[in-house]
């Protein structure tokens, strides 16, 4: 709903995706509870991937495991 207000009003912005990183083991389970939070509140698409799976993604990223979330977006704030 957020980009169809976004189009409909003029706004500009960009459905561009994240990754959310674990650099040691000790982040994994964080990555695991953010995904089951997401999902719990409709996020859509979210899911946990392997460095190799985030590095095709975003070759220069260095991890253990990641989070994905293509549906992340950015917006201009000023135009609000």
């Amino acid at each position: 709903m957020t980009y169809e207000f976004l189009r409909n009003h003029d706004i500009p912005h960009g459905k561009c995706g994240k990754l959310i990183v674990a650099l040691v083991k000790a982040e994994l389970k964080a990555l695991e509870d953010l995904k089951k939070r997401g999902d719990e509140n409709g996020v859509e698409n979210l899911r946990l991937i392997d460095r190799a799976e985030a590095q095709k993604i975003e070759p220069r990223v260095r991890c253990l495991a990641a989070l994905s979330s293509p549906e992340t977006g950015i917006l201009d704030m000023a135009a609000i």
